[in-house]
Parts: structure tokens; sequence; C-alpha cells
């Protein structure tokens, strides 16, 4: 646990600037992420779409049921 930092010298201000700093972080990051969920979700959606078009194709009676 070499790597952890000395907590001790830091003073109340030093604290809540450093907490301030992480809901920020965290902040963006949370808007990052639900930008990327939902070009997921899109790209899920669109790759759906083009398979249940193709599917009926495939469901002659003589494609082997899983």
């Amino acid at each position: 646990m070499a790597d952890q930092p000395e907590i001790s010298d830091t003073g109340p201000s030093d604290v809540y600037e450093r907490l301030n700093e992480m809901s920020k972080l965290v902040t963006s990051h949370g808007q990052q992420i639900q930008e990327i969920l939902q070009l997921l979700r899109a790209q899920a959606t669109s790759s759906l779409s083009t398979s249940a078009v193709a599917a009926p194709a495939t469901q002659g009676g003589s494609a082997p049921t899983v």
C-alpha cells in the first residue's frame, strides 16, 4: 500500500477541492457513457431490424430449429 497518498497533510479545503474535481469528472464521464449507450442502442436496433428482415427467408420449414 505504498502507492496510497498521504491524507494526513491535507486540510478540509483540499479535500473539498478534490471531491469537487472528482464530481466534475464523474459528471463528464456519465455524459460520455450516456452517449455511448445511445450509440450502442442505435446499432443494436439497426442490426436487429436488418436481421429480422433477413430471417423470414430462412424459415422455410426445412431450417433446423434450435
